[in-house]
């Protein structure tokens, strides 16, 4: 199955893992630090590089001061913007107590219809637990109708075959979700992992074929396990968009946590620095060139914070456009 192969977004794409890294995987902080002290670390080349340039351009060339004046401007309408998104997601959770019943029962309805196809009476109230009983439970009934297929005489290669690759992935991603937390990306990752659109596309296919050659048992069995997998996508993106507003919530503090000292470091290198007074050197280094440098890594960081965060939002948005059995794109080439 050319749609289901690979059990994880890397190996049903083309994407590097270094990108893939960059993208959703990597700690959203650490990101922010790579690529702050990456700009860092290219002030200091150019100021190694052309030491008598960079001093005269810093002293003489009021080009310097416009650019942290820049920076300060950036920053309030970084924070600006961080504050309009806040209070977009704290107006979701605002509402009339009949909205807030609907939200409640809906909810409780759809554990309920999850409860329906499950050993237990009552799922878990963990998200990741949650998710773990809907893909075990997938497991559970791939595993059952290919056991009842082995003893059948009929012409059931293929649909064994979808079945046996459903049972492998489904354990990898039963195993991926143990002990994940809601709140990090660990969660979301383990589900985004699980091709489901392209199994519930293809399970459809071959109970449409091979219906008709199945006894009752099986019959029930292929249907069960069809709407089980139906079930796995509101889910997904039931707890994929509350990620989304408990990380623009964490953003938005994060934001809050830097913007003060990146204001204060752009008023004081555009206004009050005097070039000409930062003399000597560090490890052969120009001051100068470590003062500007650790000042720009301040005062563009909150903007590298946005920008991190945003890659992965943006990233899991695309992946999880289409809901149910459509599939924008066979192999991800493009992140």
């Amino acid at each position: 199955m050319d749609a289901t192969s690979g059990s994880t977004m890397q190996e049903r794409g083309t994407s590097s893992r270094i990108r893939l890294w960059v993208l959703m995987e990597a700690d959203r902080w650490q990101l922010t630090t790579v690529l702050t002290g990456s700009v860092a670390l290219g002030v200091v080349a150019a100021g190694v590089a052309v030491p008598e340039m960079f001093r005269e351009v810093v002293t003489e060339d009021p080009l310097i001061g416009e650019l942290f004046v820049g920076f300060v401007t950036t920053t309030i309408t970084a924070v600006t913007l961080i504050v309009s998104i806040g209070q977009l997601v704290l107006s979701q959770e605002l509402g009339a107590v009949g909205d807030q019943k609907e939200r409640m029962d809906a909810s409780i309805s759809f554990q309920q219809t999850v409860e329906s196809y499950l050993p237990q009476a009552v799922s878990p109230a963990e998200p990741s637990s949650f998710m773990q009983v809907i893909v075990i439970e997938i497991n559970t009934k791939a595993t059952a109708l290919a056991e009842s297929l082995a003893n059948s005489t009929g012409e059931t290669d293929e649909l064994e075959s979808y079945l046996h690759t459903l049972v492998s992935d489904t354990d990898s991603i039963a195993t991926s979700l143990s002990g994940t937390e809601f709140g990090t990306f660990d969660m979301i990752s383990a589900a985004l992992n699980f091709a489901y659109s392209s199994y519930l596309h293809r399970g459809r296919e071959l109970h449409a074929t091979h219906e008709p050659a199945l006894d009752d048992t099986e019959a029930e069995l292929f249907e069960d396990l069809l709407s089980v997998l139906t079930l796995f996508a509101p889910a997904r993106e039931h707890f994929k968009t509350l990620y989304f507003q408990w990380e623009l919530i964490n953003l938005s503090r994060s934001i809050m946590y830097v913007a003060l000292p990146s204001l204060v470091t752009g008023i004081w290198i555009g206004l009050f620095l005097n070039p000409e007074r930062v003399t000597g050197t560090l490890l052969g280094v120009d001051a100068l060139v470590l003062v500007i440098a650790i000042a720009v890594a301040i005062v563009i960081l909150p903007f590298v914070l946005l920008l991190s965060h945003m890659f992965r939002i943006t990233t899991v948005a695309k992946r999880t456009l289409a809901m149910g059995p459509f599939i924008l794109r066979t192999r991800t080439n493009e992140t």
